[in-house]
């Protein structure tokens, strides 16, 4: 067994050149497996770089913050661009929070005695913001699933309802025990953690993020390739996804008069949005989170050309009203 540890101090890790580029290089050639021990940059990094190179790897999850973990894409982060290529699926998922100060090499000889194993535990020493991540990426689901209904209707678009449905049966079971979140109540992260599993479950069915991503992920990447572009610690993707969510709702509001019979219907008004973020102890607003003014009503402008991918912000835009709603909203939440 060989180990690659990354420590970044007081700064994130980002899945970038360098990142990945240091994975292959201490990639021996006589490697058969990769387990990639932590969360989204980890787990990210690593599923990029063993589907290029031919290697099944194996994710162990230590905190519940993103979808991504049995999906087959792999954001990553180019000339500071961040977009998501095709990698491959994971051979195994662990996510045990029994083990809180165990010998990393016993957690490796467990590993590969599983083999293969989904495992849904507490996971009660995670970090509370990232617990707040992927709850916000949970949340972020309603405005994702809408956007998807919008693009079938209003541009054609494929859609596979058997996702949809398993989608929104994982979501149901995590609102309704999002209170506990705050807490760290067992059954609670567990419920978070199969909604986030499914999610990447139904992605990884139809080939595409479409069942867990729309308008509120291109939000986020905006933000997220500011910061970096800066310079700068972005927040946890998840978090920026959940506040990004009641945004998007609110496009929806704004459009109710124009929007394809019955598309409106699948997202909530934003209060509710905002009431489901608060039950689960996630922040609710991007000012809240440090988004700047300028940086907010850029990323309602031109958060449609993150991704080629239809969305109601690109249906804003066709019909001539982007701006006009960008422009509210952000009066509405900034002043």
């Amino acid at each position: 067994i060989k180990e690659l540890m990354f420590d970044t101090g007081d700064d994130i890790l980002i899945p970038d050149e360098k990142t990945l580029g240091r994975i292959l290089q201490e990639q021996d050639l006589d490697t058969k497996l990769m387990i990639a021990v932590g969360s989204g940059v980890i787990n990210d990094s690593v599923k990029f770089v063993t589907s290029r190179t031919g290697l099944p790897y194996i994710i162990v999850a230590t905190a519940p913050s993103m979808d991504g973990y049995v999906a087959d894409g792999a954001p990553i982060v180019s000339h500071g661009y961040k977009y998501s290529p095709v990698a491959h699926l994971t051979y195994g998922l662990i996510g045990d929070t029994d083990i809180r100060q165990a010998d990393v090499r016993e957690c490796y000889e467990e590993i590969l005695r599983a083999q293969q194993c989904i495992s849904m535990k507490s996971l009660a020493v995670t970090g509370r913001d990232l617990i707040q991540a992927g709850y916000g990426d949970v949340v972020g689901k309603i405005t994702a699933i809408t956007d998807w209904d919008l693009s079938v209707k209003a541009n054609g678009d494929y859609r596979c309802d058997t996702c949809v449905t398993l989608v929104k049966r994982a979501l149901d079971k995590c609102f309704d025990k999002a209170e506990g979140l705050k807490s760290r109540d067992a059954e609670s992260l567990g419920a978070l953690l199969e909604a986030l599993t499914l999610t990447g479950v139904a992605m990884a069915l139809v080939n595409i993020s479409r069942p867990a991503s729309g308008a509120e992920h291109m939000l986020s990447h905006f933000w997220e390739m500011d910061y970096i572009a800066r310079g700068l610690n972005p927040n946890h993707h998840g978090i920026q996804v959940g506040v990004a969510t009641p945004v998007i709702a609110r496009f929806y509001e704004e459009l109710a008069d124009i929007l394809p019979e019955g598309t409106g219907e699948l997202c909530p008004p934003h209060e509710e949005i905002e009431a489901l973020l608060a039950k689960g102890g996630a922040p609710i607003s991007p000012k809240e989170i440090g988004i700047s003014r300028e940086l907010f009503h850029e990323s309602l402008m031109k958060g449609y050309t993150v991704r080629p991918r239809y969305s109601v912000l690109q249906f804003a835009k066709d019909k001539g009203r982007l701006e006009q709603i960008a422009d509210k909203i952000t009066e509405e939440i900034y002043g």
